[in-house]
């Protein structure tokens, strides 16, 4: 004796009567085959989706009459009376958000396990997010469903790096190395329909992904989000491909220009003013690190170019050269920031004073 399970009937016809009648029908005509193998239907498990517009429809199974439910779920995928995939989307984030939720409370900004480790964690999440998407990917061209996806990425993909929660996605991911989930699902699609006609190779699995990350290049090219990021880090494959250089808490300040710089403290009303302080010029990212003289002593380090110093257009660039490069770079942008907190530090402590 032993129970059937995932067994589907999918039952086409006009007019609903005729649905409740072919579906009765192939119930019992799947019950006898059952019995007569030693195996039983499990009437109480059994559910039926209408894919219409219609009212429901109400199919018998043993002494059970089941009538249709707006959603159900079948080989893990959630599917609807639309099959629009809407409810799959939904279910998707909630479960990947639960997991996240989890794995948050390891993942602090500082300290804690570092990026490369981070990533591994938060692959659990990108499975939970993509799981069949070979078949619901297109639900998402609807902005809805792509937009619940994207919203559970991007605060994995902040997690890794260790980002303020202003982080935008488009920036989270890239930093990241994460593949933006509407790019990833297209792609496994299209392996899934090319693995139908014949099997694929891992030249096929390549030339896919350099479809997705010529995809991913133009998306990225074309946003209006990240553009300090964009400076930086123009090239993805360059970036997501280097051999060397973790993440952390201050690299992703730099990274970003979310951090402790006026302009940015300001645009959140957490300074009165925008402007430096000593040079009169608006206090953002690139000013302090490239420009501002209170930190020469801490800019010292950094290694020079045969077109002359460091500038956010070559910074990144020599970071991928070498490991020792790398590390400079960290340990100055660390040092600065430092330094920045020290200075903010004291300002909160003269207003707290008052006059």
């Amino acid at each position: 004796m032993g129970l059937a399970d995932d067994l589907a009937v999918v039952v086409v016809a006009k007019y609903l009567e005729e649905v409740e009648l072919i579906a009765n029908e192939s119930v019992d005509i799947i019950r006898r085959w059952l019995d007569s193998v030693g195996l039983t239907l499990a009437d109480h498990k059994t559910e039926v989706l209408l894919v219409s517009r219609r009212k429901e429809v109400t199919v018998k199974v043993g002494s059970q009459a089941v009538e249709s439910k707006d959603e159900i779920k079948y080989l893990g995928v959630w599917l609807d009376t639309k099959l629009n995939f809407k409810a799959h989307t939904k279910h998707a984030c909630e479960k990947a958000s639960k997991t996240y939720n989890a794995l948050a409370r390891m993942l602090a900004n500082t300290g804690g396990p570092r990026s490369s480790r981070r990533m591994l964690l938060a692959r659990v999440i990108t499975s939970s997010l993509l799981y069949g998407a070979q078949i619901w990917a297109d639900a998402l061209k609807l902005q809805e469903n792509k937009r619940k996806m994207q919203s559970v990425q991007r605060l994995t993909a902040m997690r890794v790096i260790s980002a303020f929660r202003t982080v935008s996605g488009d920036a989270a991911n890239v930093i990241a190395g994460m593949l933006p989930v509407n790019i990833a699902a297209g792609e496994a699609k299209r392996l899934f329909m090319a693995k139908l006609i014949e099997s694929t190779t891992q030249e096929d699995k390549r030339r896919e992904r350099a479809m997705s990350m010529q995809t991913w290049q133009e998306s990225w090219d074309s946003s209006q989000k990240g553009r300090w990021t964009h400076r930086l880090i123009p090239n993805i494959e360059k970036w997501t491909t280097r051999k060397h250089g973790e993440l952390n808490y201050h690299l992703t300040q730099f990274l970003t220009g979310h951090g402790g710089y006026r302009q940015y403290l300001h645009r959140f009303g957490h300074d009165d003013s925008p402007l430096c302080r000593t040079c009169g010029e608006t206090e953002d990212v690139e000013h302090v690190f490239t420009k501002c003289p209170r930190f020469l002593e801490e800019r010292r380090p950094l290694p020079t170019t045969p077109n002359g110093g460091i500038v956010a257009e070559n910074i990144v660039d020599e970071m991928l050269r070498s490991e020792e490069t790398w590390n400079t770079v960290c340990s100055v942008i660390r040092r600065i920031n430092e330094k920045l907190r020290e200075i903010e530090k004291i300002r909160r402590d003269n207003l707290a004073q008052g006059p």
